[in-house]
């Protein structure tokens, strides 16, 4: 009776160790799980992470053509950011691989300048650019400010440094997936002179100013709408005039070497940027010159436009 009253006891004390420690156990886990739950929370509000966050990969039309690409939206775009974004997709153009020779002929443009020379043959592979300049809907839908004085939803951006641009073009791969960049000083002037459809003419896309580009002359002193002067012949608007437009490299003189897909210098202390803008005169709309900057540069007659590599 003794041993079976001390066996009862002890299974009495097993019992009540084991409800004590399945409780233990369930509070643990939950709290591990609130854990996690928050941990995935934190996630989706401040990173929202391409690793740790699946997307849906769909197929996406580029342009005017048939061109489509993989892409995935970010959870956190907002409606406003995937209607621009979609627009800024759909208005992109396909310039096809070929080569130029990059630079200024000094025999046949009598405004040449010392930096445009020597000319010399350069290789471009495939890429897609922006029809136009990258506005200030699209850029304020995407980076939440404007610091431009003269505002409207078409004017193109302008007041945005290169290191500001870079950010924005940050932030755009980020929400769609995708691989955009500042166009290469070679990639826009090959873009600007028409592609492998080029006319060779000084302005980007007609030897008559007037019809192509937005300077000194027909601006009434302030930058216009993107598009409203005549397209180049790859269809590219205000290449020469309206804003100048940054290009991803460092600033260097030219040499006589041929080049492939050239990125300009690994280091530097100015950044190129092109085009000619509304406040400046026909030399500085000339396709082929060259101008350039601090990377932490601001001018309302400075913007840029943006390449999508395929």
């Amino acid at each position: 009776m003794r041993l079976f009253r001390t066996i009862s006891k002890k299974i009495w004390i097993l019992v009540v160790v084991l409800i004590i420690s399945l409780v233990f156990f369930k509070l643990s886990c939950k709290d591990k799980n609130n854990e996690k739950i928050s941990l995935r929370e934190q996630i989706y509000k401040t990173n929202d992470s391409l690793d740790l966050i699946s997307r849906d990969t769909i197929w996406v039309k580029i342009g005017a053509g048939n061109k489509k690409v993989k892409m995935a939206w970010s959870r956190n775009t907002t409606n406003l950011q995937r209607k621009h974004i979609s627009n800024l997709l759909s208005q992109l153009i396909f310039v096809n691989e070929g080569s130029f020779l990059m630079g200024s002929d000094p025999t046949i443009d009598t405004m040449c300048s010392k930096y445009e020379v020597p000319r010399h043959n350069v290789q471009v592979s495939s890429f897609f650019i922006s029809k136009y300049e990258i506005t200030q809907i699209l850029f304020h839908e995407l980076m939440g400010y404007n610091p431009n004085t003269y505002r409207n939803n078409n004017y193109p951006m302008t007041n945005i440094s290169w290191n500001e641009a870079n950010q924005f073009i940050k932030k755009l791969n980020h929400v769609t997936c995708l691989h955009f960049e500042l166009p290469t000083e070679a990639q826009w002037e090959y873009a600007a002179k028409g592609g492998n459809k080029s006319k060779q003419t000084l302005f980007a896309g007609n030897k008559d100013i007037n019809k192509v580009a937005w300077y000194k002359s027909n601006s009434n002193g302030l930058f216009q709408k993107v598009g409203t002067l005549a397209p180049n012949e790859l269809d590219l608007c205000d290449m020469s005039g309206n804003v100048w437009e940054w290009c991803r490299d460092f600033y260097a003189p030219y040499t006589p070497d041929s080049q492939v897909n050239p990125t300009g210098p690994a280091t530097g202390t100015t950044r190129v940027y092109r085009g000619g803008s509304w406040i400046d005169n026909v030399n500085y709309t000339r396709i082929t010159y060259r101008n350039s900057g601090n990377p932490d540069l601001k001018m309302n007659c400075l913007g840029f436009r943006v390449v999508l590599i395929p």
